[in-house]
């Protein structure tokens, strides 16, 4: 099984779980005691847009302030308003007539600002800086809310395999079914051929007898009778004749022939057989060789000097 982390995961550090990572908006709001205003901010040769801002607001009552060296009196108009005196001589013994009056004006303290349609709230405003706090389950990081959460990692299959009950990868190889021929034959094609084989049987022509794989024939011819010289055939005998001086009477084995002694030497005759033949039982032969006749039986070929036949049946 091959281990992955899932779509939108990435893979965690220690490389066994996966880390799902999700965004939200900072929530943004003003702090307490202040509100958001929208106002509207443009330069020159530029488009105005709105601005928000947070402001916190303070009032106070408006303060008496009366001109130049004069203070506020305790004499009040005519109209009951609080009016501003400049008096001569010391202060215990001031009259109304050593005193001259003034109408006080009523403004706000340094900082505030007159509010209302009116005119007669004090109000000092103040810029705060926004607050921001993400959702529950998300930190800030810079100017965004993240939350990281820990998705165990996924298995599967390579392409082509499907998992099975025992928590392996299996795949499924289907194949031709194979043809199978009997003990002896081999496959050719969508048959079975079987080789058989069988021994060639040899004849040779009449007269002749076989030897190995030739046809030998023996021709036979009288043997040749021949003296050593000095002899002369007669017959079947080699003679010699050897005459000696006349006598008056001839030496033993010797006879009177023609006024000479005549001796007869006798010495048997050689035999001897003519060229490319060979003596053998008293007889001339020589040996005649012709090519031997291969013949095979029904059903067979010849190939070479053996005989073949082939067996075909149908693979099964």
């Amino acid at each position: 099984l091959i281990s992955y982390c899932p779509p939108d995961t990435v893979q965690a550090a220690d490389g066994a779980s996966c880390t799902m990572t999700q965004y939200a908006e900072l929530n943004r709001y003003c702090p307490d005691g202040s509100e958001e205003t929208v106002s509207a901010s443009s330069s020159r040769g530029k488009k105005s847009r709105a601005v928000s801002q947070c402001i916190a607001r303070e009032t106070q009552a408006k303060v008496m302030q009366c001109p130049a060296d004069y203070k506020q009196s305790e004499v009040t108009g005519s109209d009951g308003g609080v009016l501003c005196e400049k008096c001569a001589g010391e202060a215990a013994h001031k009259t109304t007539s050593s005193c001259r009056y003034e109408p006080g004006t009523f403004v706000c303290p340094a900082g505030y600002a007159k509010e209302g349609e009116s005119k007669e709230l004090c109000v000092k405003k103040t810029v705060l800086d926004y607050l921001y706090s993400c959702p529950d389950g998300y930190q800030q990081e810079d100017n965004r809310c993240v939350q990281r959460t820990d998705v165990a990692m996924q298995q599967k299959c390579p392409e082509g395999y499907a998992a099975s009950d025992t928590g392996a990868c299996t795949r499924l190889i289907t194949a031709d079914m194979l043809s199978k021929c009997p003990p002896g034959h081999t496959p050719s094609g969508d048959a079975c051929v079987q080789e058989m084989r069988e021994a060639v049987a040899v004849s040779c022509p009449s007269g002749y007898e076989r030897q190995g794989n030739s046809c030998v024939a023996a021709r036979y011819t009288q043997k040749q009778l021949r003296c050593t010289k000095g002899y002369d055939l007669v017959g079947d005998t080699c003679t010699q004749i050897k005459t000696a001086a006349k006598y008056a009477s001839c030496p033993p084995d010797s006879a009177l022939k023609d006024g000479s002694c005549v001796r007869y030497e006798h010495t048997a005759a050689l035999q001897e057989c003519p060229d490319n033949m060979e003596m053998g039982k008293g007889k001339c032969y020589a040996m005649e060789s012709a090519a031997a006749q291969y013949v095979c039986g029904k059903g067979y070929t010849l190939e070479g000097v053996q005989c073949l036949a082939t067996h075909t049946i149908a693979a099964h």
